[in-house]
């Protein structure tokens, strides 16, 4: 009898796990059914002692179970009566309180489910993110900002890290959202379900930044393969993959096959350093181009332009450049023949406020006698260089800055051990390389290393040390003693920080500590610019390659005359006469010997410009 009982107990006591296993719901259901089994036996013991129907004591004994306050309005002459009801309103408080409790319960279940992310983003042509790490940062405010003029806009995350965890930081980070809404998903990337709650269907474009080469390829396999497996609202949704490592590249273009574009981040950083170092300014010129704070790059198709020459097309826009032409495949051609055809189907590469803000103007009229005639010399970037640091993006540096600089150029680095890489294989032409070992890098030996030859300073994160937060506290010091030597020198030195932490690229920006600092801000810059844009990257690729055309600054003197005013637009046609584009000016304060970068004047804008005066081109050499 006993293995009776207990089995009969052991089966209820399974019978009800399994019932509140089914939720909130299932729980309330049970209350439901006690509520009502209670209020009948009351029913059923008041009719007996006072009289009456059943349902007329059944819906008493309700009102009492409900309603605490309804037992004092009851009269106290009938005492059995009033003790059947006392009876039946405890038995109301019990559940009462027992039902808030459920109700609470799973409400605050539901609220921490919603905190998850666990809910289907159901927003359209939004941006989504795989991959939270110190580049998001980067990557929502360049979103932000290109959202700016947008209503309603949305950037959903995904990792695997708590949703709570990514909003807060998010929120630390991030000082105005403007129109743009950041929305949090926790999971497995690998799990379907996981890019169904994103809303990557609906999606316009998806940016992978996972630090892992690794973990970028595994993701970008599992979206393109849900890409092939599901019809998207935006069927030219494609991803941007930022990699680090070069051994990823063809196995995630294979795995993204036509739908993804590749960031290579050292590639990009030592491109940009090697054009940026031995070319004072040029640095604010790329730096405008990649944000949405001035004038950045678009792709417009104006029928206007339909049988025009490429150079008539320069002449066309007053406050808009024209650096290129992308043909019906989509295909930048950068700094064309000026005597090509516009065809129905071309786009023209724009350097532009926002897409669609140019406007075509009347053909600009340049002042002959003002544009300086005859061939002019071959263009080699001046500047010795001194390198504090090594890591393995100085050689891409090397072979880049090789490509342009004049002959027998040096480049010293300053190191505390024996060179890491093998040097002899770049095969430098026009450089002569020079390595500085030292016991310690401080004050004293940069001081020594920086010769009054050498006109421009690198700084290396130095891949040597444990992390890179102490690689940064490193470059900070480097920084500061270049600084210190160059004002105590009084000379014009242009000095390029690299750093990893985007809070320590902040820091350097606002101290005034480097005119240029590069690091995880470009690539995050270059990946929304692609993101939004698809394309821009193979431009800017051209831009900082050594094949095709690229960015300069020359002097402003070999094409219109000095100390005189002049229209920017002769400066635009005196170049193109020579093949190149005119974008800007560097314009140098003799007296303090600071300089202002300008991308895109007015062509009808005058100038009285000087020697110490820069024009900033697109051109072969």
């Amino acid at each position: 009898m006993e293995k009776i009982i207990r089995n009969w107990q052991n089966k209820i006591a399974y019978k009800f796990d399994l019932l509140m296993a089914k939720g909130t719901a299932a729980m309330i259901g049970l209350l439901g059914i006690l509520t009502l089994v209670v209020a009948l036996i009351v029913a059923l013991i008041s009719s007996a002692f006072t009289g009456g129907g059943i349902g007329v004591h059944m819906w008493s004994g309700l009102m009492h179970m409900l309603a605490v306050g309804k037992l004092a309005t009851d009269s106290v002459d009938n005492i059995t009566y009033l003790a059947i009801m006392s009876l039946a309103t405890i038995c109301g408080i019990f559940i009462t309180s027992t039902l808030i409790g459920i109700l609470t319960t799973g409400l605050q279940a539901r609220l921490e489910f919603l905190r998850q992310g666990r809910s289907i983003v159901i927003d359209e042509r939004h941006t989504v993110i795989f991959g939270f790490n110190d580049r998001v940062f980067i990557l929502l405010e360049s979103l932000i900002a290109a959202n700016a003029n947008h209503k309603n806009q949305c950037v959903v995350i995904v990792d695997n890290l708590p949703t709570t965890e990514m909003d807060a930081a998010v929120r630390a980070n991030i000082d105005d959202f403007c129109t743009t809404r950041i929305l949090t998903r926790s999971g497995d990337i690998a799990d379907e379900a996981t890019l169904k709650r994103a809303g990557l269907e609906n999606a316009r474009s998806v940016i992978i930044n996972n630090e892992n080469g690794a973990e970028s390829l595994k993701t970008t396999l599992t979206v393109s393969n849900y890409m092939n497996k599901h019809e998207f609202l935006c069927p030219d949704c494609f991803m941007t993959v930022i990699l680090t490592e070069a051994k990823y590249i063809e196995p995630a273009r294979l795995a993204g096959k036509d739908k993804v574009e590749i960031i290579y981040t050292e590639d990009i950083i030592a491109r940009i350093i090697a054009h940026t170092c031995g070319q004072n300014g040029l640095s604010k010129m790329f730096a405008e181009l990649l944000t949405y704070a001035g004038d950045e790059i678009y792709f417009e198709h104006i029928k206007e332009m339909t049988g025009k020459t490429f150079q008539e097309v320069l002449a066309s826009f007053e406050y808009q450049t024209a650096i290129g032409i992308a043909d019906a495949d989509g295909k930048p051609h950068i700094n064309p023949p000026m005597d090509r055809i516009i065809g129905e189907k071309d786009k023209i590469i724009l350097i532009e406020e926002d897409d669609g803000a140019y406007s075509v103007s009347k053909p600009v009229i340049p002042q002959e006698e003002l544009i300086v005639k005859g061939d002019h010399a071959s263009f080699g970037v001046e500047g010795n260089l001194l390198v504090i640091g090594e890591n393995e993006k100085l050689m891409g540096v090397l072979a880049e800055y090789d490509c342009y600089v004049k002959e027998n150029t040096l480049v010293r680095v300053l190191i505390t051990h024996n060179p890491s890489y093998d040097y002899d294989k770049l095969k430098l032409q026009r450089i002569k390389l020079e390595f500085c070992k030292v016991d310690e890098i401080n004050k004293a030996t940069v001081e020594k290393a920086l010769t009054d030859s050498i006109s421009n300073a690198l700084v290396l994160s130095d891949d040597k040390s444990h992390n890179s937060a102490e690689a940064d506290t490193d470059t900070l010091m480097r920084l500061i003693e270049l600084n210190a030597v160059k004002s105590e020198r009084g000379v014009d030195l242009a000095i390029t920080g690299e750093m990893n932490s985007r809070r320590n690229q902040k820091l350097v920006n606002m101290m005034g500590l480097g005119d240029f600092v590069i690091g995880s801000n470009i690539t995050g810059l270059l990946a929304v610019q692609e993101a939004e844009n698809r394309g821009i990257g193979d431009v800017f690729g051209e831009l900082l390659g050594k094949k095709g055309s690229e960015a300069y600054l020359k002097p402003i003197g070999h094409y219109v005359t000095l100390n005189t005013p002049v229209r920017f637009g002769t400066a635009v046609i005196s170049a193109a006469r020579q093949g190149e584009i005119a974008i800007g000016f560097k314009s140098v304060d003799l007296s303090t010997g600071r300089y202002t970068m300008r991308l895109n004047p007015g062509k009808n804008e005058e100038f009285k410009f000087t020697s110490s005066d820069y024009l900033a081109v697109i051109a072969k050499d």
